[in-house]
């Protein structure tokens, strides 16, 4: 019986680490094909992933333009009104390079413009990202 109660926090614990992962990339909101830019191709970009079969993000955090956890149409429009009527900047982080400060279940497995984000366990594709192609702490890299 106590070996069955010392097991519980492990399991506990080791739950917990799979669930939440350990590694997520810094990155610029707004820039939602990852150019280094924050411009009109972003939200075309972000309509053709939600619209016409467009690639996904390689950064869904950075598609979430107005910061509310999830990726949809809101996004594309907050993104042309900071744009071209005005409307407000997007959520930090935004025109610098940085971690996600909302908890959500967004992703952000790789942001190329972002300088020094490596992958914990190394590049093991050698393509100079962190992306689902290498193997981090606390799963696939989500």
């Amino acid at each position: 019986m106590s070996r069955c109660i010392a097991v519980i926090p492990v399991v506990i614990i080791a739950c917990l680490l799979l669930a939440n992962p350990l590694y997520a990339s810094d990155f610029e909101r707004g820039d939602c094909n990852a150019d280094g830019q924050v411009n009109i191709a972003d939200a075309v970009y972000l309509l053709a992933h939600l619209f016409s079969g467009g690639e996904d993000p390689l950064c869904f955090d950075a598609a979430d333009t107005n910061d509310d956890g999830t990726i949809n149409i809101a996004d594309a429009i907050y993104l042309l009104a900071f744009l071209f009527s005005g409307g407000s900047p997007p959520p930090e982080p935004f025109d610098i390079c940085g971690p996600d400060p909302t908890d959500d279940t967004l992703t952000c497995d790789s942001f190329p413009p972002c300088p020094d984000t490596p992958c914990p366990d190394g590049d093991a594709d050698a393509d100079g990202v962190c992306d689902s192609e290498d193997i981090c702490p606390g799963g696939d890299d989500n």
